[in-house]
């Protein structure tokens, strides 16, 4: 009752039932209502004798009434109602084109009504096509008469919001037919006339009345019907409409790969060189074309042709479309043993007046001294064209033979073929049938106490090459019943079966000894289109043949444990190394992941400070190396004291402890993200064919340029746990590397005794296959495949070393200085790096940042110091020890006769004795302060001329740093008389007497020193040679 409280009273509550209102992009688009026919006539024009049909039809449909609201959220935006309009002669959705929109007023459609607000309907009339128009090529120029036509339309709703164009579709109407009416028939006008359909495409017929169709071959037939014509074949997955005009459906399957291996088949019947398997008949003027392959067998095809006008292509006939249904697969038939040993082969000979009689074959087995002719008996040969096939019969097995084919009585030789092998009885056999070249044959075999057949694949059988240069598994050859049909003569030699082995795998083996075997064979067609559907015809046979005896008795038993017990040595060894390879076949990075519990010990336990860990041999002719360190080996590194040298290719990289701050923000960061277990260092070492940043004209690279990275990254498995998986790959019993690379190399036949030398060979090929296979196993399990995500997650940058890496590059010996010069990633040019050591070949250095590393040598032109020049030597000399191009500028000319000034001598006395790189940023006042030699600024400053007496002084600075001597308190070996000596002043005095003593200066006849005389550029490189060749400097 309404209003109760008493639940007796109240009903139950209803179902509930829930709804969600549509959003504005789901509202239909409304269909143009009621498409209809509203005239559908011809207009006639008569000019003279010429008569003009002109067919039109005109439609009719009522517009719709769009609320906007139901497709927008903002009706202000511009919006446009448009009805397009399709058209075609079959209702076929799929097959209909538009020919005209609302859109376009201008075009082929004649619309009316469309912005008449007063009119409810729109009329459009259809009459003729320009060649822009889809339906040109589709339907002709002009509506033809007598013709049906079908129509369809829909609305489409444009909108332009936000700078953006979309559109909403309706569905399609109802398709609404049209038949053309007759009008009147004139004479026509001959250019539109179109040549005649070949409506006598069939499939040809054999004597006996039967269609020839094969399931892998048709034969077509047709009649010439008129000159000037060619003629077009198509294959489709449906019938082509005769008026469907140029076919190119993308979603047709069969005829894309029908195009894709046949091409525009154009047959022309008075070609001078006719297609391939197309023939005509001049008198009667029958055509005939064979399509012998690409097809499926038990599938339905449809198969086109049309004439095309040879002046103008675009003049063509009507389609003429048939089906053919091809034939089940074709069972191989006669099957049979070869018991004899037999060889097969084939040559040309383009001498059609030669009888297969008429050649004689002469062979020599490897045990032969000469060639020997054969007689009739133990060869056949069959001649096709020009085409020879012979069959050499009773043959000795295991041999080889050299075969040699003459005509004209033996005087010209035909064909030539050393080497041909004959099957080995004991462990092959051969068989023989007849086939279809299209098909491919799968063979089934057991031995005779065998429950069941084993399938076997081309890897079991002799390989050959066929008449069309194709590898396949067996040998085909006509005969002179199968010339002229789809049909030849295989042989097959079965080498080898397949076995499967205790851990699961499966591996060829050589058939077995004084054995039956039972064997069959069926044909196997692939569809060319499909390729996931496979044609199988029945099984032919079995037939049974018997190995040969073979009682050689082989010891295998003490080689394999010879072999097993050196393949484990080699695996320890593999084992013991510090790193695991990574990606091995890349062929650009050498890939390194370090182990770390024994890079852990091997560091722990090193009783040097540095651990050598030499890449180097990996790393030649590749473009980088790429190591991975886990952190632990890192902070084995701090807590231990020691350090870890990394060779590669020309170049050591030592880091030190403390290179790298392991609980630096970046790596907590890192290890804080989801899913990241570890931490392992990426350093990358890169071997750049040219710098990065250009060097200057003067400096030429003399080692490789380097380019060093490091990264942090953070892994989402831990060290440990990859380290597992690693040891599972290399030695889980059933699926390991190792177990199945023993089995295999176990199981490898031997014959005859085998030297411990071929074993150990033999295992250093396994191990590398090892090394390589698990080095793809890395790969996919460290930076990812297909399906598989990388352990390598998240990586940082690392910026720059908490401690400096130790860089030892090598250089290419070539004479001249040599400098190491750094450009760390932020920087915008090399900079020279002067504390370096020089060891050999190669300069040790420290960098503190990733960047790019290489030696330059400096190539000085000092041009105008020429060969014989008074200081030449004593020049290049110097120039070769010591970049001087912060002393006397870029040296393109040296000026040996200009003399020294003061700034200049100061700074020459820093590059010699290498203090240079402790005063950068000091101004030449500074630096004299520095060495006490501000005196020299006193009188005249920086730019005035350096004389001898301060000269000698510097001079003797050098000597006394280069030979660690103090000069306060080394007097002079003898006396020395100086007849100016008063014009040295007493700062002076001390140095000018030693470097007299030590003959670097010398008085003149006067024995005067000159002290106040000025010193040249040539002068003072002199004077330093000197020097430094009394130190060992030189």
């Amino acid at each position: 009752n309404r209003n109760a409280e008493d639940l007796e009273k109240m009903s139950d509550k209803s179902v509930i039932v829930s709804f969600t209102t549509r959003s504005a992009q789901e509202f239909d688009v409304p269909l143009p209502i009621n498409l209809r026919v509203s005239k559908n006539e011809a207009d006639v024009f008569i000019d003279g004798e010429n008569i003009e049909v002109s067919n039109y039809i005109e439609m009719q449909f009522d517009k719709v009434n769009i609320n906007w609201s139901n497709y927008l959220l903002d009706t202000s935006v511009e919006k446009k109602i448009y009805y397009d309009i399709y058209m075609s002669t079959r209702p076929d959705i799929n097959s209909f084109k538009l020919i005209g929109t609302t859109e376009d007023m201008d075009g082929d459609l004649l619309f009316i009504g469309v912005d008449d607000p007063r009119s409810t309907s729109i009329k459009f009339t259809v009459r003729e096509f320009s060649q822009d128009n889809p339906g040109y090529a589709a339907f002709g120029k002009k509506l033809r008469p007598n013709t049906t036509y079908y129509f369809i339309a829909r609305t489409r709703l444009s909108i332009k919001d936000e700078d953006q164009e979309r559109e909403r579709l309706s569905e399609y109407t109802p398709a609404v037919s049209v038949t053309t009416v007759k009008g009147e028939v004139g004479d026509g006008d001959e250019s539109a006339k179109r040549p005649l359909a070949p409506t006598d495409f069939e499939i040809a017929l054999d004597e006996e009345g039967t269609p020839k169709v094969s399931g892998s071959s048709v034969e077509f037939t047709w009649m010439r019907r008129e000159s000037n014509v060619i003629y077009n074949i198509i294959c489709t997955a449906r019938r082509v409409e005769p008026n469907e005009g140029i076919y190119s459906d993308v979603e047709d399957a069969i005829y894309q790969s029908f195009m894709a291996n046949f091409g525009e088949i154009l047959l022309d019947p008075l070609a001078e060189t006719p297609a391939d398997n197309f023939v005509y008949d001049p008198l009667t003027e029958q055509m005939k074309y064979t399509i012998d392959k690409w097809l499926f067998p038990n599938r339905l095809y449809y198969f086109s042709i049309r004439a095309i006008d040879k002046d103008d292509p675009s003049r063509y006939s009507a389609w003429v479309s048939i089906p053919v249904t091809t034939s089940l697969i074709v069972q191989p038939e006669f099957l049979e043993a070869v018991t004899d040993v037999q060889l097969g082969f084939f040559f040309d000979d383009t001498d059609i007046y030669t009888k297969s009689e008429d050649y004689t074959v002469y062979i020599k087995s490897d045990k032969d001294l000469k060639l020997n002719l054969l007689t009739r008996d133990k060869y056949t040969i069959v001649k096709i064209g020009t085409r020879c096939y012979v069959r050499l019969v009773n043959l000795k097995p295991n041999s080889y033979y050299d075969v040699r084919v003459y005509k004209n009585n033996g005087t010209s030789l035909v064909y030539t073929k050393d080497g041909l092998t004959t099957r080995d009885i004991y462990h092959n056999v051969e068989v023989k049938w007849r086939g279809i070249s299209e098909y491919k044959y799968e063979f089934a075999i057991k031995a005779e106490l065998d429950d069941e057949y084993t399938v076997l694949t081309d890897a079991n059988f002799e390989r050959y090459i066929d008449e069309d240069g194709r590898i396949r598994p067996y040998y085909g050859e006509k005969s002179i019943r199968t010339s002229g049909t789809q049909y030849v003569d295989y042989y097959a030699r079965i080498k080898t079966i397949p076995v499967e082995t205790e851990e699961g795998d499966v591996k060829n083996v050589p058939l077995s000894s004084n054995t039956k075997y039972h064997i069959k064979v069926r044909a196997v067609r692939e569809d060319p289109v499909d390729k996931s559907l496979v044609a199988y015809s029945k099984y032919i046979g079995p037939v049974q043949i018997r190995t040969n005896f073979n009682q050689e008795d082989y010891d295998e038993e003490d080689t394999k444990r010879r072999k097993e017990a050196m393949f484990y040595d080699r695996i320890d060894k593999l084992e013991e190394a510090l790193y695991w390879r990574v990606d091995i076949e890349n062929g650009v990075s050498n890939k390194i992941l370090i182990k770390r519990d024994r890079m852990v010990n091997a560091i722990e336990n090193n009783i040097n400070n540095i651990l050598v860990l030499d890449i180097s041999k990996h790393a030649e002719g590749l473009l980088e190396d790429i190591i991975y360190i886990p952190i632990k080996v890192i902070e084995i590194l701090d807590t231990s004291g020691k350090g870890l040298c990394i060779k590669t290719a020309g170049a050591e990289y030592t880091l030190r402890p403390g290179v790298v701050d392991t609980n630096h923000i970046d790596v907590k960061e890192i290890l804080n993200s989801a899913n990241i277990n570890d931490i392992y260092y990426k350093l990358n070492i890169r071997r750049l064919d040219k710098p990065a940043k250009k060097l200057s004209k003067d400096e030429k690279p003399v080692s490789i340029i380097n380019k060093m990275s490091v990264d942090i990254v953070g892994t989402t498995i831990t060290s440990s746990k990859l380290e597992e998986e690693i040891y599972d790959r290399m030695y889980n019993k059933s699926s390991g590397i190792v177990a199945r690379k023993l089995n295999e190399f176990l199981n490898t036949p031997i014959k005859g005794s085998v030297s411990s030398k071929e074993i150990e060979d033999e295992v250093l090929k396994i191990i590398e296959e090892i090394e390589y296979e698990l080095s793809k196993f890395l790969k996919n399990r460290i930076e990812g495949t297909r399906g598989v995500s990388p352990v390598m997650a998240k990586t940082k940058e690392v910026g720059q070393f908490e401690k400096p890496v130790m860089v030892r590059l090598v250089h290419t010996g070539e004479k001249g200085l040599k400098i190491p010069y750094v450009s760390y990633n932020g920087d915008k040019d090399w900079n020279k790096v002067s504390n370096a050591v020089y060891i050999q070949n190669s300069i040790v250095f420290n960098v503190f940042e990733p960047g790019e590393f290489v030696i330059i040598i400096l190539d000085i032109p000092a041009n105008d110091v020429y060969e014989g020049h008074p200081y030449s030597e004593d020049i290049r000399l110097l120039l070769s020890k010591y970049d001087l191009r912060e002393v006397f500028g870029s040296l393109e000319s040296f000026y040996p006769k200009e003399n020294v000034r003061v700034n200049e001598i100061i700074l020459l006395y820093e590059v010699v004795t290498e203090k240079d790189i402790l005063n950068g940023g000091l101004n030449i006042r500074q630096r004299a302060q520095k060495y006490n030699l501000e005196d020299l600024l006193n009188s005249g400053g920086t730019t005035r001329n350096v004389n001898k007496q301060e000269t000698a002084r510097v001079i003797m600075m050098v000597y006394s740093d280069r030979t660690n001597l103090n000069l306060d308190y080394v007097v002079p070996s003898k006396n020395i008389y100086i007849n100016d000596e008063n014009k040295i002043h007493k700062t002076n005095y001390r140095q000018v007497l030693m470097a007299l003593d030590l003959n670097i200066f010398t008085l003149n006849e006067g024995y005067n020193f000159d002290p106040d005389k000025p010193v040249t550029r040539g002068e003072i490189a002199t004077l330093l040679v000197k020097t430094l060749k009394l130190t060992g400097d030189m």
